[in-house]
């Protein structure tokens, strides 16, 4: 089955732009989009997800929110790229589809529901039902190609470098920002100018 001629093919691509945008939104203050995520708080559930003990991937201290945006954007191109529903690309869905549910369970176990990471992982959800509904519609006697791995999973590693390497920076200079604010409003206190 050709998926550029089905419809399976056009709403796995929106399904994947919507949980990579709801990503990206979920980044964009760690990225210096902006100070606090749109239609979400201080204090509210998704700033205690993003930025509680489960906003970051221990060990490595990458934001979780990057390894979302990165893995949503490398399946669109994947997915994308491709031309047919891959095996291997299969196999690879259902790991973030187990992230996901993941995910739902801790907002669920730490009492904070953030609706930029449900909509992204119920596009996720959504995505993997659909893959495995195009699945009925294939020869199972064809092969799958070694190249959309390769570009999910290269893609997806150099996009969490790329976007790792852009928040460091952001976060120094928003540092650096910072203490010259400080060191500015505390000399107008001493100086009383």
């Amino acid at each position: 089955m050709n998926k550029y001629k089905s419809p399976f093919f056009y709403i796995g691509a929106l399904l994947l732009l919507v949980a990579t945008g709801s990503s990206l939104v979920l980044s964009g203050t760690k990225l210096g989009l902006f100070d606090s995520i749109p239609g979400c708080g201080v204090g509210s559930g998704c700033d205690n997800v993003t930025n509680g003990p489960w906003g970051t991937v221990p060990g490595i201290l990458i934001p979780v929110s990057f390894v979302g945006l990165a893995w949503f954007w490398s399946l669109f191109v994947a997915w994308t790229t491709s031309s047919k529903f891959s095996n291997k690309i299969r196999s690879s869905i259902l790991l973030g589809v187990f992230a996901s549910f993941g995910f739902v369970v801790v907002m669920i176990f730490i009492g904070s529901f953030c609706k930029w990471c449900a909509l992204s992982h119920f596009c996720n959800i959504l995505f993997w039902v659909l893959c495995i509904r195009g699945r009925e519609n294939e020869n199972e006697n064809e092969g799958s190609s070694l190249f959309d791995p390769i570009v999910l999973w290269g893609g997806f590693i150099v996009s969490l470098c790329i976007l790792f390497m852009v928040g460091n920076y952001v976060s120094e200079k928003k540092g650096e920002y910072e203490a010259q604010k400080y060191e500015e409003n505390l000399e107008q206190l001493t100086t009383g100018v």
